[in-house]
C-alpha cells in the first residue's frame, strides 16, 4: 500500500532532523578532538593518549551515524517524490474525468442541435421548392406573388430562397471557438 504524501513528509522531516543532529554531533566531536590535539601540542599535561584516542573514536563513530542518517533521508525523499507524483496523477485523473465527460456530453448536445438545424433547414428548403413550383404556375393571378426577371421570386416580399445555413453556423462556431485561440 502506498503511503500518503503527508505520512512520507512527516517521516522525511524526522529523518532530515536526525541527519542534521548526527551532522552536528560529528561537528562537535571533531571540535572536541581538535581541541584536545591543540592542547596536547601546546604541552597540556592533562591531555592523555586515551582521551585523544577516545575523541578520535567518537569522531569516527559520529561519521558512521551521518552516513546511515543520510541514506535514510535520501530513501524517504525518493519515496516522497514517488508519493507526490502519485498524488499529482490521482488529482489529474479526478479533475480530468468530469471535464472530459462534460465535453463529451456537450459534443453530443451540439450534434443533436446541429441535427435539428439540418432538419429545420430541409423542411424550409422543401417548402420553398414546392412553393416556388406552385407559385410559378399561378404568379400572374395575384400581385402578391412576384417573379421579376432580375430578382429573386417572392410572396408578400418574402423571397423564395432557402435559408443560408453554412455561413451563419460557421460564424457561430468561429465566434464560440474563437476564445480557444492560443489554448491547447
Amino acid at each position: 500500500m502506498t503511503r500518503s504524501v503527508e505520512e512520507v513528509e512527516a517521516d522525511a522531516a524526522a529523518a532530515q532532523a536526525a541527519w542534521q543532529a548526527a551532522t552536528e554531533a560529528h561537528r562537535l566531536a571533531r571540535l572536541a578532538a581538535e581541541d584536545l590535539k591543540t592542547r596536547a601540542v601546546r604541552g597540556d599535561t592533562t591531555v592523555t593518549a586515551a582521551q585523544l584516542a577516545a575523541a578520535n573514536d567518537e569522531v569516527s563513530f559520529a561519521e558512521l551515524g551521518i552516513g546511515a542518517k543520510r541514506a535514510a533521508t535520501e530513501a524517504l525523499e525518493e519515496e516522497l517524490r514517488g508519493a507526490s507524483a502519485e498524488a499529482f496523477a490521482d488529482n489529474f485523473g479526478a479533475t480530468e474525468r468530469p471535464l472530459r465527460q462534460e465535453f463529451d456530453e456537450s459534443m453530443a448536445n451540439l450534434e443533436a442541435a446541429l441535427g435539428r438545424v439540418v432538419t429545420a433547414w430541409r423542411a424550409h428548403a422543401s417548402l420553398i421548392e414546392h412553393t416556388y413550383q406552385a407559385a410559378a404556375r399561378i404568379h400572374r393571378a395575384s400581385p402578391r406573388i412576384r417573379f421579376p426577371q432580375y430578382q429573386q421570386p417572392s410572396i408578400d416580399k418574402t423571397e423564395l430562397r432557402a435559408i443560408e445555413v453554412f455561413r451563419p453556423v460557421s460564424a457561430m462556431v468561429e465566434k464560440a471557438l474563437g476564445s480557444l485561440t492560443g489554448h491547447r
